[in-house]
């Protein structure tokens, strides 16, 4: 047993779902029951009790949990002492960040630090998902925040928020189609993306759920041309919600209807060696270390 069984332990408790523990950890849903059920093994009695739907936690469980929740906590406590000490020098953090509303709790994050960091300046600067990345990969900004996108081996990502893939459109496109629109309701429209998609994860899950279906495609440069295109013609879009600027006037989101999964993670992004001390010091305030 380690501290990363640990949080998978009190992250499968506090979600109540293995395969969204599992997400938030990137790891696949039968490797993470594979490490509760060595758990279990370890401890030598039930911690959950599972069904097709529900995670119940047994009373040796709940006792597991609180240790484990003072484990992490003196952990990440430790780890916040030791980078506050090696940080106590004028410094900078540069962020790259992919900025949407639903985001606001991180951009408030980075305020908590910068409070209890005063010798530490924090620049943020607006960006997309790409460029964010490339911001990171370029040395333009210490600290990252956009699109998970694996592939690119650089870079260590943590997990923060789940982004859904919504349907654009005009409002007159829309009119017909039920408010919950599957992608059969959609088969008479041209669908429209970028020529250059912005994360390897959007660019797997669009195709995944468009699979099957032969709709016309057409590839534009960049999202105000996508914009005003989809305002011109009879078509649609699958966007990040966060993506759809919510005061775009002549445009309409609808949520996607699909038995496969309709959502991306968003997260933190930074160069995996050598960790620089001033992003160690946010990860470990954070309690992403």
């Amino acid at each position: 047993m380690d501290l990363t069984t640990c949080q998978y332990f009190v992250d499968v408790v506090d979600l109540a779902n293995f395969t969204k523990a599992a997400e938030r950890n990137f790891i696949s849903q039968p490797a993470m029951s594979a490490q509760i059920k060595q758990l279990e093994e370890t401890v030598g009695k039930p911690l959950l009790v599972r069904d097709h739907h529900h995670v119940t936690v047994t009373p040796a469980g709940q006792r597991f949990y609180r240790a484990a929740q003072q484990m992490l906590a003196t952990y990440h406590g430790a780890m916040r002492d030791i980078w506050h000490e090696q940080s106590q020098s004028p410094a900078k953090l540069r962020v790259s960040f992919y900025i949407a509303q639903q985001f606001q709790p991180y951009i408030d994050q980075l305020v908590r630090f910068r409070t209890d960091f005063p010798n530490i300046s924090v620049d943020l600067v607006e960006r997309d998902s790409e460029q964010a990345v490339q911001d990171i990969l370029t040395d333009q900004a210490d600290l990252g925040f956009g699109i998970v996108d694996h592939s690119e081996r650089r870079l260590t990502w943590k997990q923060e928020l789940a982004d859904r893939l919504v349907v654009v459109a005009s409002p007159p496109t829309m009119a017909t189609v039920p408010r919950a629109v599957t992608l059969d309701d959609l088969a008479a429209l041209t669908y429209v993306t970028l020529a250059q998609v912005p994360a390897t994860q959007f660019e797997q899950l669009t195709r995944n759920l468009l699979a099957g279906h032969a709709f016309r495609v057409e590839k534009l440069p960049t999202l105000d041309v996508l914009f005003t295109r989809l305002q011109m013609t009879a078509s649609f879009a699958l966007l990040p919600e966060s993506q759809v600027p919510p005061s775009l006037t002549g445009l309409t989101t609808r949520p996607l209807k699909t038995s496969q999964p309709n959502t991306m993670a968003v997260g933190w992004c930074y160069r995996r060696h050598p960790l620089d001390p001033v992003v160690g010091a946010f990860l470990a305030y954070a309690n992403l270390l």
